[in-house]
């Protein structure tokens, strides 16, 4: 449990009103601590003929008649300000209010948190009041939603700097050594992207990527990216909640999103950095054309983008995973209709692996033909990925059918989970002794638990890798890292009954139900179909301890021979 104590001085940026503000009380009904409350809202004296009208219609009514008694003509759009402010106030002294009622200390700022410079400054004779900033809450956002082609510069830099220059303000305002808590207010629009809201999921994103970086940084701090939903209230208007509830979207109920901020900061293991709350943002489908088209996306591929391929070296030379291609060629699937995610791959095929030597290409092209299109339904595809040699020859690296649908189903029970631990195999370690020879980001095996002619099952850990590590294939359609064990586990059996290496050359079918949460142990079971000395074809399960399956592979089929026993070394 994380160690909150009274003396704890947390600044607060939106932290006078709304979402943030409500937060900030259930933390303090739990623990009384010291809060310095930042906003864009100024607390002006409120004007006699508003005192004792709370009614918002009856404060315009107000408004109207007693400035036109005074001479006075106000636009609507001016008395709506004059009435905003009104009701921001009180809001404000409320929220000060509750919060010393718990024996906590309270003090509001008004001020422009994306100013670095003045913040410091005007913020100086509160930390001399309540003490050092031990803790940051970046509760501040605006929005200006409006689809990329219409938005302006000036809308990018509002949202933009509101979350970016804002958090870097706040944290000119701490000693990050001394900083117990960092607690930032990001949004699922950063996790799934979302329309309308380039400018809000970049900045968003950018904030969980440096959460990550910071807790690395400082692992003495508690660091915590809420990637909020929508929540009922807040910046959510009703036409957004009405358009929320056509695209299946649930709100989170104030009670609700409040606790779950506070369990999270009490009681959440160190390793949770980036906190996902709420329902999916479900991006709506694109209208499918009767017509079946062909796609060409070209890429180029570099060593210096992509870190991960250091630990998956062949003979001196960075190879691409098998898998990895096939989340090429799936999350660029995905990419091309909204709406629609990757189920399955029927005949996967190693043509020609990417090997980055002196064959790089300058550049690759993954070409899509549609097969069939089922509105709501269904799209297959036919993907190739090729280039061309120095001299001008094409040459083709892999191909694959691929499944996108708009419901995935039900994950499927293995039935044949063998969890006896073979104690034989207790101190056999594949990594070490030529028979992997993936590096540190690919070891995720804990055990190997039997192996029979007939069998093998093992037993991993989800790994927990910096997702910039991944660089071009991040884990959008699925983590090619963690799907990579299955034909671990292939090369384990080949040496241990053949005393040979093995490569990955084609699979006959794929199907991909769920993600593996990170940090979770999980099971292979691979079922040998037929084995000869130069070839080796299973079906792999990869599932949890309770048997549901994550993932499936059908027919996968590796080369083996011993005159690449060399190259594992």
């Amino acid at each position: 449990m994380t160690k909150i104590d009274p003396n704890n001085v947390f600044i607060v940026s939106g932290g006078g009103r709304g979402i943030t503000a409500q937060c900030v009380i259930q933390l303090a009904q739990f623990c009384p601590c010291k809060f310095i409350l930042l906003g864009r809202s100024k607390l002006n004296n409120e004007p006699e003929w508003a005192k004792n009208c709370t009614d918002e219609i009856e404060l315009k009514k107000q408004a109207f008649s007693v400035l036109t008694s005074q001479g006075k003509k106000l636009k609507p759009v001016e008395v709506n300000q004059l009435i905003t402010g009104i009701l921001a106030t009180r809001e404000i002294k409320q929220n000060l209010q509750t919060i010393r009622q718990t024996g906590g200390e309270a003090e509001y700022l008004s001020v422009d948190i994306t100013d670095g410079i003045n913040l410091p400054q005007k913020n100086s004779s509160i930390v001399e009041t309540l003490g050092e900033i031990t803790g940051i809450i970046h509760g501040a956002g605006v929005l200006a939603d409006k689809l990329i082609e219409n938005k302006t510069e000036q809308d990018f830099e509002k949202v933009y700097s509101t979350k970016i220059a804002g958090l870097q303000s706040l944290l000119n305002c701490v000693n990050p050594y001394q900083l117990k808590h960092l607690i930032l207010f990001s949004s699922a629009a950063g996790f799934y992207g979302n329309i309308g809201q380039s400018d809000y999921a970049i900045a968003n994103e950018i904030l969980n990527k440096f959460a990550h970086q910071f807790k690395r940084q400082h692992p003495h701090c508690q660091v915590i990216s809420f990637n909020w939903g929508p929540w009922e209230g807040g910046m959510v208007t009703p036409e957004l909640k009405e358009l929320f509830a056509q695209r299946n979207i649930g709100v989170i109920p104030v009670d609700v999103g409040t606790q779950i901020f506070l369990n999270q900061i009490i009681a959440s293991p160190p390793e949770a950095v980036q906190v996902l709350v709420g329902s999916n943002l479900v991006t709506p489908s694109v209208p499918l054309e009767s017509e079946l088209k062909t796609y060409r996306v070209n890429r180029k591929l570099t060593l210096e983008a992509n870190p991960f391929l250091q630990d998956h070296v062949i003979d001196n030379y960075p190879v691409l995973p098998i898998v990895f291609a096939l989340a090429w060629l799936a999350n660029t699937a995905e990419q091309m209709y909204p709406g629609y995610k990757f189920f399955s791959c029927e005949n996967y095929q190693v043509l020609k692996g990417i090997v980055f030597d002196e064959t790089l290409a300058d550049e690759y092209v993954l070409e899509f033909k549609e097969i069939n299109k089922i509105a709501a339904q269904e799209i297959e595809l036919s993907g190739i990925i090729g280039s061309e040699t120095r001299s001008g020859k094409p040459r083709y690296h892999y191909r694959s059918n691929i499944k996108l649908l708009q419901q995935t189903p039900t994950a499927p029970i293995y039935e044949n989970f063998d969890r006896q631990q073979d104690s034989q195999l207790i101190n056999l370690s594949p990594y070490e002794d030529g028979t992997l020879f993936h590096g540190t980001s690919f070891q995720v095996l804990k055990k190997v638990l039997n192996i029979t002619p007939e069998k093998l099952t093992a037993e991993y850990i989800s790994p927990q890798v910096d997702y910039t590590h991944l660089g071009q294939f991040p884990p959008q359609a699925f983590n090619a890292l963690k799907l990579d064990t299955a034909f671990q586990c292939m090369l384990i059996w080949v040496r241990y009954f053949y005393d040979a290496a093995s490569l990955p050359l084609k699979c006959q079918k794929g199907e991909y139900y769920q993600d593996i949460p990170l940090g979770k142990t999980f099971y292979i079971s691979m079922d040998v179909q037929s084995n000869t000395s130069v070839k080796l074809v299973a079906n792999i399960s990869l599932h949890d301890e309770q048997n549901t399956m994550y993932a499936q592979v059908f027919g996968a089929e590796v080369a083996i021979s011993k005159q690449l026993n060399h190259l594992f070394i």
